[in-house]
């Protein structure tokens, strides 16, 4: 058995999801619990900020030993590849898992919400057209929904749009991952 959640904050998460554990013995008023949880969920779904960011997480065995977490980021609802270590996307930090075992988590994590990361130099057309540009420091001007990739020797400002085009540009292969992702597209 599995469940989707969809939440900004992993913390509430949780909580939400040991409620809809608890709820009971009988199938009806666990599905009733499940059925409370993701309309819950999809009231706070969108990321810190907007700009049509979402973490779903899939939670497999559920309640047992085995319960395991995989966690998607979501441009509007377009599962973002699994290529970077770290990334922040619509106002928080994600590092991503490798999960090792059956159980745990996988995937890009939730580290911490924060500030806008403090802008540099100005945005360009060329940054534009090119659909990425290289270093940690967001230019002025940055489109909202671009994020911040950062893996080994990659450190880039991404539109979520233009990512087949950088991950084709650097030669970039998917992290390792168990599950797929239950984004809408």
């Amino acid at each position: 058995m599995s469940m989707l959640l969809t939440h900004a904050h992993r913390s509430r998460g949780r909580h939400r999801e040991r409620s809809a554990l608890r709820a009971g013995g009988s199938i009806s008023r666990l599905a009733a619990a499940v059925l409370a949880l993701l309309l819950a969920s999809c009231a706070g779904s969108a990321l810190r900020g907007g700009d049509g960011w979402e973490q779903l997480v899939v939670v497999t065995n559920p309640g047992t030993r085995s319960e395991g977490k995989s966690y998607f980021l979501c441009y509007e609802g377009a599962p973002i590849p699994d290529l970077f270590r770290k990334l922040w996307a619509g106002g928080a930090w994600y590092e991503y898992a490798e999960r090792t075992v059956l159980w745990g988590d996988e995937g890009y994590v939730l580290l911490e919400t924060g500030d806008e990361i403090e802008a540099g130099e100005e945005f360009t057309a060329a940054d534009g057209e090119r659909g990425w540009y290289e270093g940690a420091s967001r230019k002025r001007d940055t489109p909202g929904h671009w994020f911040l990739g950062v893996r080994d020797h990659v450190v880039a400002w991404i539109d979520p749009g233009r990512l087949a085009d950088f991950t084709a540009a650097w030669g970039l292969e998917a992290l390792r991952r168990q599950a797929d992702p239950p984004c809408k597209n």
